[in-house]
């Protein structure tokens, strides 16, 4: 599945002219440190479409986790929905407020 994905991914990321110019403009960096609340950052080990963007979230984010989805492209919660929907329970059980 991932190698279909990929595929098809290299198509999607194609774009030309002013699209291109906001995509490369466009961002939310300078926000990312303002979050106060524990983060999962999640992140498809064959995602090439945003490559550093998981790594560059924890660095701004004060209380973040990342945790990269193995066999998983830039949907990993389509690709690998068990594994997801695992390390997401995983993570809300954890910083769940205890009381």
């Amino acid at each position: 599945m991932v190698g279909g994905y990929l595929r098809d991914a290299g198509n999607m990321v194609q774009i030309s002219g002013p699209a291109q110019t906001i995509k490369r403009n466009i961002t939310a960096q300078h926000e990312l440190g303002t979050i106060g609340c524990p983060t999962l950052v999640m992140h498809g080990d064959h995602d090439f479409i945003v490559r550093d963007a998981p790594n560059l979230a924890c660095d701004l984010i004060g209380d973040a986790r990342l945790v990269v989805i193995p066999d998983s492209g830039h949907y990993p919660f389509i690709e690998q929905p068990g594994t997801f929907t695992t390390a997401l329970r995983a993570f809300i059980s954890e910083t769940r407020p205890s009381g």
